[in-house]
């Protein structure tokens, strides 16, 4: 009887954690474990290490619910080349220590995949506390458009944000002055974007008397976050879903939309600097083919640009597949990719969704919302109750 209380209460701790896990792991909630003497003297999250406590909770879950048992082949298949892969980029870094520690986040992420296959809660209940978690973000963000600056809330993680701070996501609307876009606990406003999106596609996991207004909610954030690249997916989901009434005629008046918009969520200036990120990825490639280590791009980018680069423009290269192949070599990035694409036939549209908005943004990458995101989709695609994607 002892044995079998301890297992329970082992086993009922692990599911609450894993909840908890998931609920914070928006909230940039974090303590600075590691920061390199960076010649900008500014701190930098690309090649500093902090430990978030959505992290600690999540670990705290796996390690409570470990066991052996069996694990899929493809489950296998993925966990080895993962770990694999973060040797390798350890072994070729620069800085071995800034690699391993950063590493951390990628361990997390190894964690998620294994708790959702190992149905320490049901699938239904995963995506539940997500999409309330993101209800919240997503109110906080709307609140910030509002009022125009952050809302107190650093306690949990806000950052302190207004129109008027420097390197602060804006967007001019209607040729006024620049206005604040909507933020969240995020670390950017593109990342509220694509956790509202993802929440928007799992929204039918919450009781159904909650779901008009929480809709309601997920779109004020994905609006008012103003992210061009959420926009374009949320787009082609539309278009490629097979049960969308008059796909024609929405498509074509959201492709208007997105085509008006386009001057405002778009500046010149943002696209000189993603042009110059990717000139960089690309000389970086040419020269360090077997990859640079996780986490180095941005500590190594000043090496193969000739332009003297401003504090606020080091940060990693804009689109996802550059950023795998430039730290964990080409032959890396092909290794991904194909684990990738063999699984893209039987994930739905959170998969697909992955996919392309990982060619505008590295937060998938590069911080530990986006690698939380990334694990949980491909946790849930990989899940063994998951259907196939049905044909369209």
């Amino acid at each position: 009887m002892k044995d079998f209380s301890l297992s329970q209460l082992r086993q009922q701790s692990s599911q609450w954690l894993w909840k908890l896990g998931i609920f914070t792991a928006p909230f940039n909630i974090s303590l600075l474990l590691w920061q390199p003497l960076f010649s900008t003297g500014y701190y930098n999250p690309y090649i500093s290490v902090s430990l978030f406590l959505s992290e600690i909770l999540i670990l705290l879950a796996f390690c409570l619910s470990w066991k052996r048992n069996k694990i899929t082949k493809k489950t296998k298949a993925i966990l080895l080349i993962t770990l694999g892969l973060i040797l390798w980029s350890i072994h070729f870094a620069e800085n071995q220590l800034g690699a391993t520690l950063n590493s951390l986040h990628l361990l997390t992420g190894i964690a998620i995949v294994r708790l959702i296959q190992k149905n320490i809660i049901p699938l239904k209940e995963v995506k539940k506390w997500f999409v309330y978690s993101i209800t919240l973000q997503a109110t906080f963000g709307m609140l910030q458009f509002a009022y125009q600056h952050s809302l107190g809330l650093h306690w949990l993680g806000e950052a302190w944000i207004n129109p008027e701070s420097s390197g602060i996501a804006k967007t001019p609307i209607l040729g006024g002055k620049p206005l604040l876009r909507a933020y969240g606990t995020f670390a950017h406003a593109n990342i509220l974007a694509a956790f509202s999106l993802v929440a928007f596609l799992w929204r039918k996991s919450i009781p159904q008397k909650h779901q008009n207004l929480i809709t309601l909610i997920l779109l004020g954030g994905i609006l008012f976050s103003f992210s061009k690249a959420v926009f374009l997916t949320g787009i082609l989901l539309w278009i490629i879903h097979p049960h969308t009434k008059h796909k024609f005629a929405v498509s074509i008046g959201l492709l208007i939309a997105l085509r008006l918009f386009m001057p405002i969520l778009s500046t010149q200036e943002t696209i000189q600097e993603r042009l110059q990120y990717n000139a960089i990825s690309i000389e970086m490639l040419v020269h360090e083919p077997q990859g640079v280590g996780f986490h180095q791009f941005t500590d190594r980018m000043q090496e193969f640009t000739t332009e003297k680069l401003q504090p606020w423009q080091f940060q990693p290269v804009h689109n996802i597949y550059l950023l795998m192949a430039n730290e964990f070599g080409i032959i890396g990035v092909l290794l991904i990719l194909t684990m990738l694409f063999k699984h893209l036939s039987r994930e739905k549209s959170t998969f697909i969704a992955l996919i392309i908005l990982g060619l505008f943004d590295h937060y998938f990458l590069s911080l530990y919302p986006g690698i939380f995101l990334a694990a949980l989709i491909l946790g849930i695609s990989l899940h063994p109750k998951e259907l196939p994607m049905k044909s369209g």
